[in-house]
């Protein structure tokens, strides 16, 4: 009898799936979840699955995992019965238990945390933008110009501490969608 491991403060949801650990699907929910408005408030208790959850999101949602969709999600709820939107989007994702919490150091930490986020969603997307996107994007001081120009994605905000402090509006538009605007730019 092969017994899983429990997955007890691990919220990456394909190393979950990779090393066969223990998990109760829910991904049936990703269908009611796309049924309703596109500002989604979840609220739970503390060990409830948040995190994990929304990293199960980034991983069906996201355009640059569309090969890796059927050896994570072959035996859930999902993976059998797809929504249209499957691997459809670019994610962006924080998190901000990261951010060093302390008075003094709170603004410096939110300001490098958010930069390394969209740093590196600059590299994990740099095939869907215009090279001179990319370089106006990376030239911008201010966290709410940059996270203008990505009104063409969906974003993924798993807060722990900082909910008040980032209030901005990004409309998610289809990938699809997205390389169409990419090439009106070109």
């Amino acid at each position: 009898m092969n017994i899983k491991k429990l997955p007890y403060g691990d919220s990456d949801y394909g190393k979950i799936i990779k090393n066969n650990m223990y998990y109760v699907d829910k991904t049936k929910y990703i269908h009611e979840l796309e049924a309703l408005s596109n500002y989604i408030f979840l609220i739970r208790p503390r060990r409830f699955g948040k995190s994990l959850w929304i990293n199960l999101l980034q991983y069906y949602y996201d355009s640059n995992r569309k090969d890796q969709f059927d050896e994570l999600f072959k035996d859930t709820f999902v993976g059998k019965n797809p929504t249209p939107c499957k691997n459809k989007y670019m994610t962006l994702a924080f998190n901000f238990g990261m951010v060093d919490p302390k008075y003094d150091r709170i603004q410096e930490g939110f300001q490098t945390y958010v930069d390394n986020i969209i740093d590196d969603f600059l590299i994990r997307y740099q095939q869907s933008f215009d090279n001179q996107i990319l370089e106006e994007i990376r030239s911008l001081l201010s966290i709410n110009k940059k996270i203008q120009n990505f009104s063409y994605i969906v974003l993924v905000i798993n807060s722990k501490y900082i909910c008040s402090l980032m209030n901005m509006t990004i409309s998610p538009i289809p990938y699809s969608q997205h390389q169409a605007k990419k090439s009106m730019l070109n």
